[in-house]
């Protein structure tokens, strides 16, 4: 009679749900066998190798507690290695789910000390998928929620400038999806006021006690403040009644105003300039060192009522005149008792009943503007029509007759001929257009479906160029035009469609297919997470390519490359395999794709990305040290760097295992918190959140 020797492990069972940071039981049952005994974690396929829990374990029962894995279904093994075949038992697979937590970053304490009417960033760590609540309290007494409901890790505030002052603040961040999942700042921080006045309000450098100043003109107001931030500027009448916000957020001690043309006066007015970080409008009987009024002035009606404009010039003394379409002229004018600005407007001469062909300026100001003569002008003879804002036109003063005229003084003929196409021409590339002409006027040109009859049936596919210069431009042939052998290109004058002439018939094809071949990874690879990969294609023509990650479980693809130079032959581009993906036995391939064509495209066979382990850190949380155990399956010298939430460097150390399988790094000094550490050895790079905890 014989005993089969075997290990059955009982303890974590397929209903277990351990979370990372917990103390855990694992237990086993013993049939022929004495130990010691390993124990290791696997993925919950049983084979891929996650890390030691320990190792020479003399006998059931053990514990573990959890460092911070990625959630998920997990294995545990326990093997004797004493006899000459190994003895194993696997446990039913169990869940690992993460510890959900938040910690507030900022403000956390004493030697915060912000300023109330400023911005600050309140910020944090967590590892939660669901939004955060945001509040405030002063001691143990709710004051505010700043935010119901905030994403990312920072939250910009601007503290109201009304907020009481105090040292005993504290922010509270709780988890929406969990109100048991929360921290505080670790002690109280600081509000305080931010000091200073605004003062001695002018107007144009004066101060405006008893000045009158017309509708329609424009002024300085000023004044001097003692606080950094910006200030907005209002007008109130009479004792304290708000009439308008004329500037918002202002910066430095000055600004213009100008009173509108069509302003009523209706009283005394003064100007107030206070700080922005006040939301509230006050009356002047209860100033707060931070807003100040003028004193008292009056606003009266534009000019004295009058209308009339006369002495119109048009870059001349009067007289018939003519105008180049496209070309820049300056308009001036008298206005006689008025200082309200003007509207200029062009008609048809004689003047019939019908509106003005053109608005030239609206609400100009002063005694000229400048009027480019739109180059689609039709040519003849025009007026010119300026008057008063708010009048009904026609009304007031025209200049004299103006002609309009083609550029060069040209009467609308001329012919086109010798109207190039390019031959057979490819989507994406650019050409030359070339046309002889027997006029100065510029030209615009058409891509159409070809037609015997030029100046007939045409069907445009798309505007070329308008208002071309000359007798030659460059065209890019856009990559989505349909491909097709019947185009032709279309050259006409300027304003006069009957002016033209076509090319002869051509060709626009599509880019020629290069398929991409050869790639690696091949397939059946197993390739590391943290290590940078060399992806190889060939091709067999210049192109540019994109690189993708195509995960077959949902499936997912991931951009790595968007757009790669690719030239004939051989190609290759680097690729760091990020910690974040997924392990899976032949889940992954590459696509390598045309970027024209993205139909154009290959793959690799499915290949494996691992988790490759390099090493286990303990105890995590730490308190004095943390330590790191290397096995003998990976040894040599590696560069550790431990960074705090921050991203700011805290530790760098060379470990040699030849100086010994475990490394102690100490933390006594460390503050409280989270910490990356990130081991890297050749093409390997793993990372580890690391918790301090004293």
């Amino acid at each position: 009679m014989f005993t089969v020797a075997k290990i059955t492990v009982t303890a974590p069972t397929g209903a277990s749900q351990w979370q990372t940071g917990t103390t855990n039981p694992i237990l086993w049952l013993l049939s022929g066998t004495t130990g010691p005994y390993d124990i290791k974690l696997y993925q919950s396929d049983g084979t891929t190798f996650v890390q030691n829990i320990h190792l020479a374990v003399a006998a059931s029962p053990s514990s573990w507690e959890l460092p911070i894995l990625p959630a998920g279904s997990y294995t545990i093994k326990i093997t004797d290695q004493t006899g000459g075949t190994p003895i194993a038992g696997l446990s039913s697979v169990f869940a690992v789910n993460a510890l959900p937590y938040v910690y507030v970053v900022s403000p956390n304490g004493p030697t915060d000390i912000w300023t109330r009417g400023t911005t600050y960033d309140i910020t944090w760590d967590d590892n939660l998928s669901s939004n955060v609540k945001i509040e405030l309290y002063k001691g143990v007494s709710w004051v505010k929620t700043i935010s119901s409901a905030s994403s990312g890790n920072v939250y910009h505030w601007n503290i109201p400038a009304t907020t009481a002052l105090g040292s005993d603040y504290k922010i509270k961040i709780t988890n929406n999806s969990n109100a048991s999942c929360n921290d505080q700042s670790d002690a109280g921080f600081q509000i305080i006021d931010n000091a200073g006045t605004v003062t001695a309000v002018q107007m144009d450098a004066l101060d405006p006690v008893g000045h009158s100043y017309a509708a329609g003109t424009q002024h300085t107001i000023s004044w001097t403040q003692t606080f950094p931030e910006n200030v907005n500027v209002y007008l109130y009448k009479d004792a304290h009644t708000y009439v308008s916000t004329l500037k918002t957020n202002v910066y430095g001690m000055s600004t213009n105003w100008f009173i509108p043309a069509n302003f009523t006066p209706t009283g005394n007015y003064k100007i107030m300039v206070r700080s922005k970080s006040y939301n509230t409008l006050p009356d002047d009987a209860t100033p707060d060192g931070k807003d100040v009024f003028s004193s008292v002035f009056t606003i009266t009606v534009a000019g004295g009522g009058g209308h009339v404009i006369s002495n119109i010039h048009l870059d001349y003394s009067g007289g018939a005149k003519s105008f180049e379409q496209g070309t820049q002229h300056t308009i001036s004018w008298t206005k006689d008792d008025f200082s309200e600005n003007v509207n200029i407007l062009l008609y048809h001469s004689p003047i019939v009943a019908e509106p003005p062909v053109l608005t030239i300026k609206t609400n100009q100001y002063g005694n000229a503007a400048n009027w480019f003569v739109p180059a689609n002008l039709p040519t003849g003879t025009y007026l010119i029509n300026i008057m008063k804002v708010g009048l009904t036109p026609p009304s007031d003063y025209y200049s004299a007759i103006i002609t309009i005229t083609y550029p060069g003084g040209g009467t609308g003929t001329g012919e086109i001929t010798s109207v190039t196409f390019p031959g057979s021409v490819q989507v994406g590339t650019q050409q030359t257009i070339s046309w002889v002409k027997t006029f100065s006027e510029n030209v615009d040109i058409d891509l159409v479906t070809y037609h015997t009859d030029c100046a007939g049936s045409t069907s445009v596919v798309s505007h070329i160029r308008t208002d071309v210069y000359g007798t030659e431009c460059n065209w890019f042939v856009p990559a989505n035009t349909t491909p097709s052998t019947h185009y032709t290109i279309k050259v006409f004058k300027k304003g006069h469609h009957d002016i033209t002439n076509c090319s002869g018939e051509g060709a626009i094809t599509s880019v020629p297919l290069c398929t991409p071949g050869g790639v690696f990874p091949l397939g059946g690879e197993v390739i590391p997470r943290g290590s940078v990969q060399d992806i190889q294609w060939t091709t067999g023509c210049t192109e540019n390519v994109k690189i993708e990650l195509i995960y077959l479980v949902g499936p997912h693809t991931y951009v790595l490359k968007s757009s790669v130079r690719s030239v004939a032959g051989a190609n290759d581009a680097q690729w760091y395999v990020s910690n974040s993906l997924q392990q899976g036995v032949n889940q992954y391939k590459i696509r390598i794709s045309s970027v024209t064509n993205p139909a154009d495209s290959i793959e690799s066979d499915p290949f494996t990305i691992a988790i490759f382990d390099l090493f286990k850190a303990y105890p995590n949380p730490a308190n004095n040290a943390i330590t790191l155990s290397f096995d003998d399956a990976n040894t040599g010298v590696f560069d550790m760097v431990m960074y705090n939430r921050f991203g700011e460097q805290i530790i760098k150390k060379t470990i040699n295992t030849e100086e010994g399988m475990e490394q102690s790094i100490p933390t006594t000094n460390l503050p409280d918190g989270i910490y990356y550490m990130v081991l890297t050895s050749g093409d390997k790079r793993i990372n580890r959140s690391i918790i301090v905890q004293h």
